[in-house]
C-alpha cells in the first residue's frame, strides 16, 4: 500500500514538472489553451510513470514472456496474469490522473495570470 502512495506522489511531482514545461512552452510560442495542457500534462505524466515503473517491474518479471499468449491468461507462473494487472494498470492511471488534475490546473492557472500580467505591461 505505500507502495502505490510514493507512486501517486512521483506522478503529481511529474505532473508538476511536465505541466510546467508545458506552459512555459506555450507562453514561448504566444499560445494560450493552458488548461488543456494542464489536463494533457496530468495524463502524459501519469501513463510515463506507467512504462517506466509499473510496465518495466512486469517486464522484469516475466521477461520476454510478456509477448505470449500464456502471460494474458489467468494460470501463469507469476502473482497475476497480466490481463488483471493490466486492468490494475489502467486503474492507477484513471485515478492518478484525477488526483493529478489539480496540481496541475494551479500551475496552469499561475501561468495564464503572468501571461495576461505581461500581455497588460506590453500594451
Amino acid at each position: 500500500m505505500l507502495v502505490y502512495i510514493w507512486l501517486l506522489l512521483g506522478a503529481i511531482l511529474l505532473t508538476l514538472v511536465v505541466s510546467t514545461l508545458l506552459c512555459r512552452h506555450r507562453i514561448a510560442q504566444k499560445k494560450h489553451f493552458f488548461f488543456v495542457t494542464a489536463l494533457a500534462s496530468a495524463l502524459i505524466a501519469n501513463v510515463v510513470l506507467f512504462v517506466l515503473v509499473l510496465l518495466s517491474e512486469r517486464f522484469y518479471d516475466e521477461g520476454w514472456h510478456i509477448f505470449s499468449l500464456e502471460a494474458w491468461k489467468f494460470i501463469t507462473r507469476s502473482r497475476y496474469a497480466l490481463k488483471a494487472f493490466m486492468f490494475t494498470a489502467w486503474s492507477f492511471i484513471g485515478v492518478g490522473t484525477f488526483i493529478c488534475i489539480l496540481p496541475a490546473l494551479g500551475v496552469a492557472y499561475y501561468y495564464k495570470r503572468r501571461s495576461k500580467k505581461s500581455e497588460t505591461h506590453a500594451a
